[in-house]
């Protein structure tokens, strides 16, 4: 017998063409099949977002479909995953305008993980979300505590959570004139992506280049100079990558 996520490589690779169809068809609900599923239109949202909503308008209507594990972490696993589907469904609407559905979604998760064992690295990334949507409605300040709470529940050590996290913070302190501490938010997640380690490290690598680009000329720091050359490396990366993306992630 394959391996499950070899056979749930096999399934995502042969995805239909109307995504209802997901919801009719019990070979796709399964727990491996829905991870892969989940980290695919993560991709997709970032990259074809007016493609992805039809797919993520589903995602939670399968999380609901596949079985849950019997005990406390079946119960765990099944609700996250259902919590990381109204996030990407909420990011699809946020992607394509829709700010009102994206608020809907949100909140909806949110009432999960207020009575649901959900993880820090689940919750952070909500958080971040959040945070996007709220900068775009104009509540900087608020874009901006979301950001930073988020920061504060990450680890400690460089990884691509925290990463992500530094770049949201960084970003909502642009959005209200702080750019010297933006700068240092951007510079200190580039410390913790390998760009060649999925597709969301080398979009959180390049937009984290993309800002730094754009806010050191804002500054008069005496440390530019350092900044400057950290920034030369990772350009070099960028510019090898050949990509053009904005600087926000999904």
């Amino acid at each position: 017998m394959a391996h499950p996520e070899t056979w749930a490589r096999r399934l995502l690779g042969q995805l239909p063409a109307d995504p209802e169809e997901l919801l009719e068809l019990r070979s796709y609900w399964d727990p491996a099949f829905l991870g892969l599923y989940l980290e695919r239109l993560n991709d997709q949202i970032s990259e074809r977002p007016h493609e992805a909503v039809r797919w993520a308008e589903v995602a939670p209507r399968l999380a609901l479909l596949v079985p849950e594990d019997e005990g406390p972490e079946g119960r765990r696993a099944h609700r996250e995953a259902l919590f990381r589907a109204l996030g990407l469904l909420g990011s699809a609407y946020r992607a394509t305008g829709q700010s009102d559905a994206a608020d809907e979604q949100y909140a909806t998760a949110l009432r999960i993980a207020g009575c649901e064992a959900i993880s820090p690295e689940a919750r952070t990334d909500l958080a971040l979300r959040l945070s996007r949507l709220r900068a775009g409605q104009g509540r900087l300040e608020e874009a901006l505590r979301l950001a930073t709470e988020a920061l504060e529940s990450c680890p400690s050590q460089p990884c691509l959570v925290r990463s992500r996290a530094l770049l949201g913070r960084g970003c909502a302190l642009v959005e209200l004139g702080q750019f010297s501490e933006a700068v240092d938010c951007f510079g200190e997640a580039l410390l913790g992506i390998d760009p060649e380690e999925s597709a969301a490290a080398a979009r959180t690598y390049h937009a984290a280049v993309y800002n730094l680009d754009c806010v050191i000329p804002r500054t008069d720091r005496d440390d530019a100079w350092n900044i400057r050359r950290r920034l030369r490396e990772a350009r070099k990366w960028r510019d090898a990558y050949r990509r053009s993306i904005g600087p926000w992630v999904a």
